[in-house]
């Protein structure tokens, strides 16, 4: 059934939302919550989140086994997620389109999480490791705990010498 055909089976609350995510397999999965959103955590969100306004979710897992999450996505996040304070990523397809132009410059804005304080990567492809400690790309002003993989950290800030995660890294005081 289409998101609308499942919006109608709540005929009677109509701020119930949804959207459907379709598997290579063919296997569906419905997301289905109401708004405005009454909690602070949300999980299993994947690459058809549409987006909207969920301003009192603190802690949200994003996870999607078949599908690569791209920069759109995050943006999409930081949007509907003002207030978020800590992220999970759970993705090991690595991004099919590229986040900077050969000449090094970030394709769009970076995508700012103002509050996050913790940020959880070590179940990923090293592109969001890399995407995510990137300030050019990426601004978590606030964030204080890292979980990640430590092949992939010591990769992406080339043992430590290069400056692209200097900022991003500047407030991390615990390191998982």
């Amino acid at each position: 059934p289409s998101a609308t055909d499942i919006r109608r089976t709540f005929a009677t609350n109509t701020s119930a939302q949804c959207y459907v995510d379709c598997t290579t397999t063919g296997r569906g999965r419905c997301h289905v919550y109401s708004l405005p959103f009454a909690f602070d955590h949300m999980c299993g969100l994947t690459n058809q989140f549409p987006g909207g306004q969920f301003t009192r979710v603190r802690k949200l897992l994003v996870a999607d086994l078949t599908c690569a999450f791209e920069h759109e996505f995050f943006e999409r996040i930081s949007r509907s997620f003002p207030r978020l304070t800590h992220l999970t990523v759970f993705n090991d397809r690595e991004p099919t389109r590229p986040t900077q132009r050969p000449d090094n410059k970030p394709v769009s804005v970076p995508v700012e999480y103002a509050r996050l304080i913790e940020l959880d990567v070590h179940a990923t492809h090293i592109a969001y490791v890399a995407q995510f400690l990137d300030h050019t790309r990426t601004r978590m002003p606030r964030l204080t705990v890292l979980n990640v993989d430590y092949e992939q950290l010591v990769a992406v800030t080339n043992g430590f010498t290069n400056d692209i995660a200097r900022l991003n890294c500047a407030t991390v005081e615990r390191v998982i």
